[in-house]
């Protein structure tokens, strides 16, 4: 698949409602923020093409939202920083080849979630998630799995600033 920029030219996005949002299929999120207050927020590779979230990328999840990372034919890759300020980080494998991986940060600000689940279709998650981001914070991380199959959740990074909870 091809590769298609996305460039948020360093302002910071904010959504809100019930609406859901998603962002698939060979995007390359660059250089800014994502305020994430809406119910569902996506972003998924596919088409045989991998979705990345660059570095210079702040994920925000607000309290009731869902930040869903999903697999498909493509993989996701995001190192961005993530603030779970009291939402759900949801990540699915929908690929036994194509992983979601997260590097950068993940500072737990308010208790949260962090879901290992089903596709948001509903069918179940058959690949591997790495969760490399270092984790952060001093707020709890409920983690629950509710894949109907037996993702590996495979953990790194380092975790020593968190004080928390999980």
């Amino acid at each position: 698949g091809s590769i298609i920029p996305f460039n948020l030219g360093g302002r910071t996005v904010s959504t809100i409602g019930a609406g859901q949002i998603t962002i698939t299929s060979g995007y390359v999120l660059d250089d800014g923020a994502i305020s994430v207050g809406n119910n569902l927020f996506v972003i998924q590779g596919g088409d045989s093409a991998v979705t990345t979230v660059n570095s210079s990328v702040t994920l925000s999840i607000l309290p009731n939202s869902i930040l869903h990372y999903q697999s498909n034919s493509g993989a996701v890759i995001s190192d961005a920083t993530h603030n779970l300020q009291g939402g759900t980080l949801r990540l699915v494998s929908n690929n036994g080849t194509n992983a979601v991986t997260l590097g950068g940060g993940l500072d737990v600000q308010n208790d949260s979630a962090l879901n290992i689940g089903n596709t948001f279709t509903g069918g179940s998650a058959t690949g591997p998630v790495n969760l490399n981001a270092g984790l952060s914070g001093s707020a709890n991380l409920s983690v629950t799995h509710t894949s109907g199959n037996a993702t590996t959740l495979l953990i790194g990074g380092d975790n020593s600033a968190y004080s928390a909870t999980i």
